[in-house]
């Protein structure tokens, strides 16, 4: 009566009514899932149980057992297991490897559709930022590393994989191989390499910065119009590698010697060079300027107009390298100029044995023979 008077036995058929579909779900299927699921738990011990001393040697050992046809009947019923009751333990073995091959193909598969559906997702925001104030990076295809648009997201779609205006910065390329490589007008920064070798890529109006490369070697490597600034490389050879208009600043290379390399057009300023030969590396119209090189050798590496300003060489002779530098020149007017006076004019390819202007007057003869 009470609940009459205030209504809210009103109240309370409201409620019930609006709780009876969660009220119908518990009764219908979580509880009937959860009486299952004792069952179960209650077959798995009785299976337990029954295992035999092989059954639990190889569950110790190999971390899996097979089920003898009456444990099978313990845990899946009234299901028909007579196929797998048949099997001889062999045929079984092949069977659970290949599953497990299955379940590994499965799993590369889904994370591709992940990848796809995550490009679709980034494409459409950066359609909808770039009517506002810009794009922002998102992480993909890399845990470690966050990656818009960067490398390697395209390889399951297309080969060989080609990148025009995608631009990328904060990421990490580790441990993969990129070969066939396109990247045109697509800038990026913050992008470190390490164990990522490179094979016949080419890099068009791509400019890079703050890029360290470790054991990342590369060749048929082809960069045109794609300047460097912060740039390092460490244990990271090159060969066969093209520079066309792509000037580099600020870089460093350590152990990351370079075989047949070519620069064109490609200044280079502000480098440091450890144990890093270069051999077969011809220079032109590149000059470099305020750079130390260490044990660095330039071996076969003629420079055609191509002047070198502020080097720091330490024992990294130039070997067959073609013209001489402005420095080089003065080298050697200085060690010409610590020689004797006797020695210091001699100069047998003009036939002069004096000062110039002087050979009348203060160079006496000098006969060619010995006694004369």
């Amino acid at each position: 009566m009470l609940l009459d008077i205030s209504g809210t036995s009103k109240k309370l058929e409201a409620l019930v009514k609006k709780l009876q579909p969660t009220i119908e779900y518990y009764e219908e299927k979580v509880y009937p899932a959860i009486r299952k699921m004792e069952e179960l738990e209650g077959r798995f011990e009785l299976m337990k149980n029954a295992l035999s001393n092989d059954q639990k040697y190889s569950i110790f050992n190999d971390g899996y057992a097979f089920l003898e046809p009456d444990q099978l009947h313990l845990i899946y019923g009234l299901l028909n297991i007579s196929a797998v009751a048949k099997c001889s333990k062999i045929s079984l073995e092949a069977k659970l490897e290949d599953d497990i091959r299955k379940l590994a193909n499965f799993e590369k598969r889904f994370e591709k559709k992940i990848q796809r559906f995550k490009r679709d997702d980034d494409n459409d925001n950066d359609n909808d930022n770039n009517n506002g104030n810009g794009t922002i990076p998102d992480n993909e295809n890399n845990s470690n590393s966050t990656e818009p648009e960067g490398p390697g997201e395209e390889e399951d779609e297309m080969w060989p994989p080609l990148r025009i205006l995608r631009p990328w910065a904060f990421i990490n390329r580790f441990n993969e191989s990129v070969v066939l490589e396109a990247v045109i007008l697509s800038p990026h920064a913050f992008f470190g390499e390490i164990i990522n070798p490179e094979f016949m890529n080419i890099d068009v109006l791509s400019p890079r910065a703050f890029q360290p490369a470790i054991l990342s070697p590369a060749a048929l490597l082809s960069r045109i119009l794609s300047p460097l600034a912060f740039g390092a490389e460490v244990l990271s050879p090159r060969a066969f590698v093209a520079y066309i208009l792509s000037p580099e600043a600020f870089t460093a290379e350590v152990l990351s010697p370079q075989f047949f390399e070519a620069h064109i057009l490609s200044p280079e300023a502000f480098a440091v060079q450890i144990l890093s030969p270069n051999i077969i590396g011809p220079r032109i119209a590149s000059p470099e300027a305020n750079i130390i090189l260490i044990l660095s050798p330039n071996i076969l590496s003629p420079r055609i107009l191509s002047k070198e300003r502020m080097m720091i060489e330490i024992l990294s002779p130039h070997v067959l390298g073609g013209e001489e530098t402005e420095e080089e020149e003065e080298s050697n007017l200085h060690s010409e100029s610590e020689l004797p006076e006797a020695h210091k004019y001699h100069n047998h390819s003009q036939g002069r044995f004096g000062p110039p202007g002087t050979e009348n007057e203060h160079a006496s003869p000098v006969s060619f023979f010995p006694f004369g």
